[in-house]
């Protein structure tokens, strides 16, 4: 049954309405506005919604700010943020060098390249960010891989995410990484500025929405928090969850629908474990299938060409991952985005934790090109990649749901 309506450009409104609501961090104003308005959404189309709450702690930033050589740089505190006081940190540059053995770093700022894109507490440059504390560093800029050149933010970990750096941490973008390299070598001053409120019990929350039916599920979850605007991250699968919910209202048949939006996904995906520890879900054996709208679902494919150019179709970065019963399904739903093609094997993010749960679930998480980026606005996705794609799982859950 197709889904009455159903157009790109709404779809695309959908986008461009989370987007504007701010940037997405966990228990933030916008975060809270978003819950408030897809539980708003999930009410009009007919589904019991509420909320899970839960408490985290959590830094809301008021100024990061970066100076070198009396020229701003963009930059982000890397979780958990270390503020500086109120008063910027100034000091020299210097560029951190991997083949020497001691390094002139006291009442230094240090530039750090990270080759990994995730910093975990496991990681070396977690231990590389406390070495340079211990010899008396007062603060360090790390720029790490990025497609975009962009400032990328790569998600924290908990109970990592929970504990704050010993000295200030900041990413800059890696388009930033010849001059502030120049600027280290030069033992230019630079000033370093984070300032924000640390607030050990802030609220966060989740949406749950019902629409009770018969005694088999289907659930639908999406991630609604992220760093920054998030729309080509974000805002694809937050469009989806709505319409779909509102398809779901109006089969004349099928099983009951719970519809999960988390927040949390940026720190260590806690909403998701909210929700899997404290949600009442139903079990395994009662659910058909579990479908996860993660990151960048129809976002563009770019390539670089003097400017970023769009290009026809969906990133390859996306992937489309299913136990292995709704694969002939979803290969006959998305046979004409041969990006898209459905594999079994390895899930990562939340639909990972999905499915180590043992419910049988398809979903999709991946990157584009401004993924965790402050770049990453509405221009990332497109009414015509967005339209395909609803079609696809619509006649994808049609079918699991006749065939079950």
């Amino acid at each position: 049954m197709p889904l009455k309506n159903l157009s790109g450009r709404k779809l695309f409104e959908d986008v461009v309405t989370y987007a504007q609501m701010g940037e997405h961090r966990t228990a933030t104003e916008a975060d809270l506005k978003t819950a408030s308005w897809i539980a708003d959404r999930l009410s009009a189309a007919g589904f019991k919604a509420g909320f899970l709450k839960w408490r985290l702690r959590q830094f809301f930033i008021e100024k990061c700010e970066l100076e070198v050589e009396a020229k701003t740089r963009e930059c982000f505190p890397l979780w958990f943020p270390k503020a500086t006081g109120a008063e910027p940190v100034r000091a020299p540059l210097v560029l951190f060098q991997e083949e020497r053995e001691t390094q002139a770093v006291r009442d230094k700022i240090v530039l750090v390249k990270f080759d990994q894109w995730f910093v975990t507490p496991e990681s070396d440059h977690a231990r590389l960010i406390k070495g340079l504390a211990k010899e008396g560093a007062l603060a360090v800029l790390g720029y790490n891989p990025s497609l975009s050149g962009e400032v990328f933010v790569s998600n924290a970990f908990s109970p990592f995410s929970q504990e704050s750096w010993p000295i200030p941490v900041v990413l800059v973008g890696a388009k930033e990484r010849v001059s502030l390299k120049n600027a280290a070598q030069r033992h230019a001053m630079a000033a370093l500025l984070v300032t924000g409120r640390d607030e050990a019990e802030a609220e966060a929350r989740n949406v749950i929405g019902k629409l009770k039916r018969d005694e088999s599920w289907i659930v639908v979850t999406t991630p609604q928090s992220g760093w920054f605007r998030c729309a080509g991250e974000r805002g694809p699968g937050v469009a989806l969850f709505l319409d779909l919910a509102r398809w779901a209202s109006e089969l004349s048949f099928g099983p009951s629908w719970l519809f999960l939006s988390n927040s949390g996904h940026e720190l260590g995906n806690m909403g998701l474990h909210q929700i899997l520890e404290k949600g009442e879900l139903p079990p395994p054996g009662k659910v058909i299938c579990w479908l996860h709208l993660g990151a960048s679902i129809a976002t563009w494919n770019w390539k670089h060409n003097g400017i970023f150019l769009e290009q026809d179709g969906i990133s390859p970065r996306i992937s489309l991952i299913s136990s292995p019963e709704f694969i002939p399904a979803l290969k006959r739903a998305f046979a004409s985005m041969p990006s898209l093609t459905p594999k079994t094997g390895a899930a990562r993010g939340e639909l990972m934790g999905v499915l180590e749960k043992g419910y049988r679930s398809f979903g999709f998480f991946g990157g584009h090109h401004f993924f965790h980026t402050p770049a990453d606005g509405p221009e990332t996705t497109a009414p015509k990649l967005l339209e395909p794609v609803a079609s696809a799982l619509t006649a994808s859950l049609e079918s699991i749901i006749k065939n079950h």
